[in-house]
């Protein structure tokens, strides 16, 4: 097969010997493409190593010890195999085009003649002229090696190795069943869902909170998200990942009626339907279609509280003011207290916690009802209603106004909105808060000033969004990671190896002083990975945050239209600490590298200097320094 290789490679064939005796049948080749001749059988040799001619590579076997059983045998004259040219055509486009023209017979197809189990067949392929397809990825992996002992022992021979990606691999197998007729075979429902929950475990064991799967026309790709950094982990072929979305889907206890493989679907497994890990609580699920009859599912693993029954925000990373705020804001009976921030910013967690302290400081007296697409965290005692059965966004969107409006006539004393996405959702937050009623939500916002903005945008009206008895709390917040304090380079040896751009660097200093820099900032090491096993040199994430707890003099501000005197005030006078000021006292602490700050929050040269100069100081008078 693909004779052309040898122009279009620059490759030389090693002369081949007369056809064996035995062996399977070549097919039609490619238009265009000569068939090629076969090399005679290896004659039995000891595991010595094959010297390639230059520029081949040699595909990695592993050895297998001679004699039978553990005994020794006589020794025989030994007579090496000719070399098998290896031929890395992944990312070679005439090379795959001809490989698409093929038409013979794919030995190792489902009706092949070459036995060879399911798992195998998607990182090898055996086609009728000799050609043996390799995953590249996988080369050198024991399912590989286990294939190619099976195939030689069925007297198949291969002339030459051609590295292809698993795509490449799966095109010609699905070729093959499209040509003879056959339909792809997937894997049964009980072995999906114990990949599902295999999968989960491996993400819960290194505390990923995301895990994604992207499946194409012919191959998937898994990756994993560990402290806001996503990672590929592995392959598959696309008709197992389909699977394996759909058996997710099956597993979930809050989903759609049925799984539409067409269209965006959210659900939620949880330990009710199906046993989950140890210390996840639940996983959300999110399904969206992709060209080519392709998917993509995020599932959102969401982990059981591991720091006892009296877990509350503290530990979160909000400072010690902020957190007495949004205590007290939940100490009121009425009101609406709203945590904005971007996808991934802990806004649940913060609303789990803050649900879950609230009716144990009332001993569960209180009826919480959450409206949520679908419910993430369990929150003992609260009555959780999952937004589900919907077509269309626009369904979507009324099916969560009315059970937002069902809420209210289900004798509230709390309510939670999961997120407020438009004028419908908004207003009867306030009109829960207006008819006696603590609310809780959560927003797409910048900051917790812009909240206002946003729900101005939205169509609320100004009067509404003025008043300090019905808007009582703002939050906006991100998380950033925690520099791991057992490998983090001091500031001086992070500029002078180049991990500190000189101009960030430089920064810095003019923001905290050159002193403070090098005596206080550390930055991640990337070499990372040490003995206490951080990931590049970070480990978790905390929160940075800026909270507003309103009074009348702020709102009248804002009524009025005069942004820059509510911020004033908020900042003098009702202790406000803005989200990179926030961000950049972690930094001061040793806690979060400052090119965190940057990425993840504002940039530093646009705080002021004097403020946070002063800043520090109170910060360092309150912490005893």
């Amino acid at each position: 097969m693909l004779g052309r290789f040898k122009g279009v490679l620059g490759r030389t064939e090693a002369p081949a010997p007369a056809p064996p005796k035995a062996g399977p049948r070549p097919g039609k080749p490619a238009p265009g493409i000569a068939p090629q001749r076969t090399q005679p059988r290896a004659q039995e040799r000891a595991p010595t190593a094959e010297v390639a001619d230059a520029g081949d590579e040699v595909m990695p076997l592993r050895g297998i010890g001679s004699g039978s059983r553990g005994f020794a045998t006589p020794a025989r004259p030994v007579q090496p195999r000719a070399v098998v040219p290896v031929t890395d055509i992944s990312e070679s486009a005439e090379a795959l085009a001809e490989l698409d023209l093929f038409e013979g017979k794919v030995l190792t197809g489902e009706s092949g003649g070459l036995p060879l189990p399911k798992n195998y067949r998607q990182f090898i392929a055996a086609l009728d002229d000799g050609t043996l397809l390799v995953a590249k990825s996988h080369q050198a992996s024991q399912a590989v090696s286990g294939a190619r002992a099976i195939i030689q022992r069925a007297n198949f021979r291969d002339q030459r190795i051609l590295l292809v990606k698993l795509e490449d691999i799966r095109k010609v197998y699905h070729a093959d069943a499209r040509r003879r007729g056959l339909k792809d075979t997937g894997s049964d429902t009980a072995t999906m869902q114990k990949a599902v929950i295999e999968l989960i475990a491996a993400a819960a064991a290194n505390r990923c909170s995301d895990i994604h799967v992207e499946v194409k026309r012919f191959e998937a790709q898994i990756f994993m998200r560990s402290d806001g950094v996503m990672a590929k982990v592995r392959d598959m072929p696309s008709a197992t990942a389909q699977d394996f979305c759909q058996a997710a889907f099956n597993m979930a206890d809050a989903s759609d009626a049925s799984y539409k493989p067409y269209e965006f679907q959210g659900a939620r497994i949880t330990s009710l339907k199906t046993p989950l890990p140890e210390g996840v609580q639940a996983v959300r699920l999110q399904f969206n279609p992709l060209p080519d009859g392709g998917r993509y599912l995020v599932a959102r693993l969401l982990y059981a509280q591991k720091v006892g029954k009296q877990a509350d925000i503290d530990e979160l990373g909000y400072t010690a003011n902020q957190i007495f705020q949004i205590k007290r804001m939940r100490r009121k009976p009425i009101g609406i207290n709203i945590i904005s921030g971007p996808t991934g910013s802990g806004k649940s967690t913060t609303l789990q916690r803050s649900l879950d302290a609230a009716l144990r400081d009332v001993n569960y007296e209180k009826n919480v009802i959450t409206v949520e697409d679908p419910p993430e965290y369990e929150i003992v005692g609260a009555r959780q209603l999952p937004v589900t059965n919907v077509k269309t966004e626009d369904e979507r969107k009324e099916a969560f106004r009315a059970a937002i409006a069902a809420s209210l006539r289900s004798d509230p004393d709390i309510v939670m909105i999961g997120e407020i996405r438009d004028f419908a959702s908004a207003s009867l937050a306030f009109q829960a808060a207006m008819t006696g009623h603590q609310v809780w939500a959560s927003l797409h916002a910048n900051s917790a000033l812009s909240i206002l903005d946003r729900l101005r945008d939205m169509g609320v009206e100004l009067y509404r969004l003025s008043d300090e008895t019905l808007v009582t709390g703002l939050i906006g917040q991100r998380l950033v990671r925690v520099l791991c304090p057992h490998c983090r380079l001091p500031f001086a040896k992070g500029v002078s190896q180049g991990v500190l751009p000189t101009d960030r660097a430089s920064i810095v200093c003019e923001a905290l002083g050159e002193e403070v820099a090098e005596r206080r900032v550390f930055v991640g090491n990337p070499a990372g990975g040490c003995e206490n096993k951080c990931r590049g040199g970070f480990t978790g994430r905390t929160v940075v945050a800026d909270v507003i707890q309103t009074d009348r003099t702020f709102m009248e501000y804002y009524g009025r239209g005069d942004k820059t005197k509510a911020h004033a005030y908020w900042l003098d006078k009702l202790e406000g600490v803005t989200m990179p000021e926030n961000a950049l006292l972690k930094s001061v602490s040793g806690l979060v590298d400052p090119r965190e700050v940057e990425d993840k929050v504002g940039l530093i040269d646009e705080i002021d200097p004097d403020r946070f100069r002063a800043l520090i100081a109170a910060h360092d008078a309150a912490s005893g320094k």
